[in-house]
Parts: C-alpha cells; sequence; structure tokens
C-alpha cells in the first residue's frame, strides 16, 4: 500500500533536472494543501502537505495517516516527509519517518508501536548520501517535491527520482499534459514495478485528484 501511494505522489509531479541554483521568485506565500486518500470505495488515508517559504528557501511537510486491512492484518501507519530545498526548488535534504500505530485488533508484541527513520542528504558535489550509506544520483528529486516544481515551471518532466523511505528506491519518471487540466504520469521503478496516475489541477497548477492504475484515488 505504501509503494502504491508513493508512486502516486512522485507520478504527481515534474521538471527534467534540478534547476539551476539562482534566486527563486519573491513573494512565494506558505501554504496547506490537504488530500483524503480512497481505495475501492473506502477511505484509507488523509495527507496534510506544509510548504514554508524563507530566504533560505522551501521546507516542504508532509504527514500522512493511512489505516487498512493488509489480509488479515489491520494496519495503521504514521508517515512523516520533511524535504529542504533551496528557493530556486535544488533539494539538499530529505528526512523520512514511519510509526506504526496500535490498533484495536492488535493482538502481538510485534503490532505495538514502532519507528523507522531515514535521511537522505546532498553534498557539494551533488550526490545523495543516505543514512544507511548507500549513495543515490545527484541528478535525482525526491517525490514529493516535484509537484512544486510542476507548479511553479508548468512544464513537463523526464528523469530520474527516488520514493523517501527506508529503502530511497530509485526510478524514472515521465509526465505528459494531455489537457489543459490534465496529466498522465509514469513511474518505473529500478527493480521493475511501474506504476501510472492520471492527476486533474486547477489553473493554477494545484492538484485536485489523482488516480492510480491500482484504484487509489488522492
Amino acid at each position: 500500500m505504501r509503494a502504491v501511494l508513493v508512486a502516486v505522489a512522485v507520478c504527481a509531479c515534474a521538471t527534467s533536472k534540478p534547476p539551476a541554483e539562482v534566486d527563486g521568485p519573491d513573494g512565494l506565500p506558505d501554504r496547506d494543501d490537504f488530500y483524503t486518500i480512497w481505495l475501492g470505495g473506502a477511505r484509507v488515508g488523509t495527507a496534510i502537505e506544509r510548504e514554508s517559504w524563507s530566504r533560505a528557501g522551501l521546507t516542504l511537510h508532509r504527514e500522512e495517516r493511512m489505516h487498512f486491512l493488509r489480509g488479515d492484518a489491520d494496519i495503521a501507519l504514521a508517515t512523516t516527509i520533511e524535504i529542504h530545498a533551496s528557493r530556486a526548488l535544488v533539494p539538499s535534504r530529505v528526512r523520512w519517518s514511519e510509526r506504526t500505530v496500535a490498533t484495536p485488533l492488535a493482538t502481538s508484541i510485534a503490532e505495538l508501536p514502532r519507528v523507522r527513520t531515514a535521511e537522505a542528504t546532498r553534498d557539494a558535489t551533488g550526490v545523495w548520501h543516505t543514512s544507511d550509506g548507500a549513495q543515490l544520483p545527484g541528478d535525482a528529486i525526491p517525490a514529493e517535491l516535484v509537484p512544486v516544481l510542476v507548479r511553479e515551471h508548468r512544464g513537463a518532466f523526464s528523469g530520474r527520482v527516488f520514493l523517501p523511505g527506508r529503502a530511497f528506491l530509485i526510478g524514472d519518471g515521465r509526465i505528459d499534459r494531455i489537457a489543459e487540466r490534465r496529466l498522465v504520469a509514469r513511474l518505473a521503478l529500478d527493480g521493475g514495478a511501474l506504476a501510472e496516475a492520471t492527476i486533474d489541477t486547477t489553473d493554477d497548477g494545484t492538484y485536485t485528484r489523482v488516480v492510480d492504475g491500482e484504484g487509489v484515488i488522492a
């Protein structure tokens, strides 16, 4: 479930590569975006994305809460993603955490709340270094930042992205505009998984509805 939802998030985004390190536009307002997430006609979660702008750049904070059944298991997760980027939207740090929340159906110690964390930072040469010792290519963009890039630059996307999480999965993303307020996005992870989503937007580029091939709607 998490992989599918993150794939939707990364598909709802775009820029061909990190933009050049230049000053971004002045007067960008802070904003909150609220999402409800549905699967099979049932509401399974919510997400809040907060953009905070300063002279130093952008802090993007995403809080996601999910509650669903996986087989006979009752799963409740609280996920946080925080991304730091310059005013030109060049990312420098990504923090991820996931907390398993106790549910009324939890029956064992293994199901009690636990927290997992991971982090990736971008060095002066542009290479990403993760908290587990791995490296990611410098041209890869964290998934949750890409919708901001699309909105601000109004462009299509074809390039490398990574999914914040325990393993920071890498893939190739592509987004095409098929109508004035509709985008189609595709993600091909290096491990072979494929995801596709249709995205409806407002006139200013804000995403209003995302539907993926697995039936997840945000």
